[in-house]
């Protein structure tokens, strides 16, 4: 897997140690996630493998949909594929894109953008998050200031590291392995740093349990 090089300046990788992009997704057909934003209005990037896509996408400042906002689950009360336009006429002033990602493609959705997604086929994907210098004021001064975040450690804790991270100018940023990405040199380094965080991670979340099992069979043969 190799992170495209618009993407390799991401704070979150960085600094932000609590999750670890880009995820591995493997979806059935007809499975779909309901229209939302992602945590915290993040920026994402998903690419996809194998399998069709179908997305629906909105704007962020789309105020016809803020009706239907749902501030404690950061999504909305209606379905984006099939709106009962007749129970919901405030729905037809909203402006969606569609579009069909298909293996090769690479969709990117802006901070805060609505959208859903549903699987026309067996599908295998990686999708992360991304924040960078240029989302900063968006992420602190809007993300950050609504009921749902502000005491997200996202909104304060990495702050200054944030402010202080000096970004790579865009001519020399470069498409990473996914070790690189990571701030390993190889698959070794990322085992010796990962595999013990990981377990640590799954003391607190059995459910993780599984996850130790699958990479410490992987980084066995990296030793």
């Amino acid at each position: 897997v190799r992170i495209p090089a618009f993407f390799a300046d991401d704070l979150l990788v960085r600094y932000y140690k609590k999750s670890a992009w880009p995820t591995l997704i493997a979806g059935p057909k007809g499975t779909r996630s309901g229209l939302h934003r992602d945590t915290h209005d993040l920026a994402f990037w998903m690419a996809v493998f194998v399998g069709r896509k179908r997305w629906r996408i909105f704007l962020l400042e789309d105020y016809a949909l803020d009706p239907h906002f749902l501030p404690d689950r950061n999504g909305f009360a209606f379905d984006p594929f099939a709106p009962d336009l007749w129970s919901l006429p405030g729905l037809r002033r909203a402006r969606v894109y569609e579009h069909i990602l298909t293996p090769g493609q690479l969709l990117y959705i802006p901070s805060g953008a609505p959208h859903a997604a549903i699987n026309l086929d067996d599908t295998i994907t990686i999708s992360a998050n991304y924040l960078d210098t240029r989302g900063l004021d968006l992420h602190l001064g809007r993300t950050c200031q609504q009921d749902l975040w502000r005491e997200s450690k996202l909104c304060w804790f990495h702050t200054a590291a944030f402010q202080n991270h000096k970004p790579t100018p865009t001519e020399e940023l470069s498409e990473l392995t996914f070790f690189e990405y990571a701030g390993a040199s190889g698959a070794a380094s990322w085992c010796e740093a990962f595999l013990p965080e990981l377990r640590g991670r799954s003391e607190k979340r059995p459910e993780l349990g599984r996850c130790v099992d699958t990479v410490s069979e992987y980084c066995a043969t990296k030793a």
